[in-house]
């Protein structure tokens, strides 16, 4: 018998897709158009990349991070997808969490279902599965709104990255670190990297440690064991 996590998860088609802020689609559609178009981008750029980080910044989390956000939260509201939905499906994998998910009843046309911390984090381990990264995002920073399962196939943040916007999806707090000595080579982490820090070259497994957002998909797909995350320390420059 499947539980209520799974059966959510593989009925995709029975979840009701919201009306909730439909004028995104002129964020989503237009503005990357605008920034795919030569005479215009270098202009807009600056201003896109204001925008993101006053009101949707995105960043890259594990899987137990996002288990730990969804225990805090208590509340989680389960709703469509709005990347997956602007490129023609509609998936509900997006969880409101904190103040989002509590206010969701208050919001006209969101169509959502409540779930447990329980049931996200089932719901969470089915989509890493399938090659989806975690991600949390705030509207208007700090505060945090919603969990997502991302498929780098159509997420915007990952879109953003590559158009410019640099504020479209931050890294994580740890990095992916390959113990050589347990490595054997057999190249199943690099398809699994959404962001291409994993790659074969001459034979060999190489790991672009700069490149790496810290999301752990490389780490699950490991069958040595030889992926671990490691905290990231910043340096931040000290005033007298």
């Amino acid at each position: 018998k499947l539980s209520r996590a799974s059966y959510l998860y593989l009925e995709k088609e029975k979840i009701p897709t919201s009306g909730f802020m439909t004028q995104s689609q002129v964020l989503f559609k237009g503005i990357p158009f605008l920034l795919k178009t030569p005479l215009v981008k270098h202009a807009i750029r600056p201003a896109v990349n204001r925008l993101v980080e006053q009101y949707h910044i995105g960043q890259v989390i594990t899987l137990e991070e996002a288990c730990r956000i969804v225990d805090i939260s208590g509340h989680v509201a389960l709703f469509d997808c709005w990347c997956r939905r602007h490129n023609g499906n509609s998936e509900a994998c997006c969880m409101g969490v904190g103040a989002f998910g509590d206010l969701a009843d208050d919001i006209p046309e969101l169509k959502y279902i409540n779930i447990s911390p329980e049931e996200a984090k089932e719901i969470m381990e089915l989509y890493e599965e399938k090659g989806c990264f975690h991600s949390v995002w705030t509207v208007k920073p700090p505060f945090i709104s919603t969990i997502c399962n991302c498929d780098n196939k159509v997420c915007h943040g990952i879109e953003g990255l590559n158009l410019g916007i640099s504020s479209a999806l931050h890294k994580g707090h740890e990095k992916a670190s390959t113990d050589p000595q347990k490595c054997n080579g057999c190249g199943l982490c690099t398809p699994i990297c959404p962001f291409g820090a994993r790659y074969e070259k001459d034979g060999l497994v190489v790991a672009d440690i700069q490149a790496c957002f810290g999301c752990g998909l490389c780490r699950n797909k490991c069958p040595q064991g030889a992926i671990s995350m490691k905290k990231e320390f910043y340096d931040y420059p000290h005033q007298d």
